[in-house]
């Protein structure tokens, strides 16, 4: 790391000799260490997603690996990540990973059923998804996948698709999908392979 200085004030907390890591100094750690404990899950976001073992391609298609209450307006709504596995186009048994944003209503009313929104292709987090949430909308979205919509193609998609239309909360007659350029493509993708779609 050179640096000509002649146009510039340069300092440093260990002095100006940057480059001699003798000069750094150093920070005194922890001799004890501790686990955070992890943050109890709200009883109306278990009761939803109460699986938390390995998925399998049936029964338990959607293990619950995190769950965290989030603020809708004032009143308390739910981020759920999930894993699932779905055979990929050459037959090879594949993990893929799910975000629900599940609005108020789930909570203040236990048993009923309400309105998913599916946004292909791209993942979209908490603030987009505000505006249905307060509508009473569940939402969700593939997450954390490293391909572009394109090049992972549709079947993690279908998949997903076909398991969260059986959510005991999920009104299967009130289904949309949406997504913009690659997640526009991955839409109609979905459209043609699941029915009934209130939009598209």
């Amino acid at each position: 790391f050179q640096v000509d200085p002649a146009k510039m004030k340069i300092g440093g907390l260990f002095g100006p000799d940057i480059d001699n890591a003798k000069n750094w100094g150093y920070l005194k750690l922890a001799d004890t260490t501790t686990e955070a404990s992890q943050a109890e899950v709200p009883a109306w976001l278990e009761a939803l997603f109460p699986y938390t073992e390995q998925p399998d391609e049936f029964t338990n298609r959607l293990q619950r690996t995190e769950a965290s209450p989030l603020d809708v307006d004032g009143k308390p709504g739910g981020q759920i990540t999930c894993n699932f596995i779905y055979p990929e186009i050459d037959g090879k048994i594949m993990t893929g990973t799910v975000n629900f944003f599940l609005p108020p209503i789930l909570n203040e009313q236990p048993g009923i059923r309400v309105p998913l929104l599916h946004v292909a292709g791209y993942e979209i987090d908490a603030n987009g998804v505000m505006a249905y949430l307060k509508e009473g909308i569940a939402v969700s979205t593939v997450h954390a996948h490293t391909l572009n919509p394109l090049s992972r193609g549709p079947k993690l998609e279908w998949a997903l698709l076909l398991a969260e239309r059986r959510l005991p909360f999920v009104d299967d007659a009130q289904v949309f999908i949406q997504g913009g350029s690659a997640g526009g493509y991955m839409t109609l993708m979905l459209t043609a392979e699941t029915f009934p779609v209130v939009c598209a």
